[in-house]
């Protein structure tokens, strides 16, 4: 199985990542900025078995409450 989700904003540069390879790793990439007087910027990608997608999910689900 492969696949992937992007969530990304229409007007800012910031993007959150999901992709599936097909020897079932997760690569999660991410890009934030802050565009201020000292602007910031975070971009960060790793990867990981897809063993954590159910408790990620878990805590998802609570941080949108």
């Amino acid at each position: 199985m492969k696949g992937s989700a992007e969530l990304k904003e229409n007007c800012n540069d910031h993007f959150l990542k999901f992709e599936l390879n097909h020897l079932g790793h997760l690569i999660v990439s991410a890009c934030f900025v802050e565009y201020s007087e000292h602007s910031q910027n975070l971009a960060v990608e790793f990867k990981t078995a897809q063993t954590c997608l159910p408790s990620f999910l878990e805590d998802l689900k609570l941080a949108l409450v």
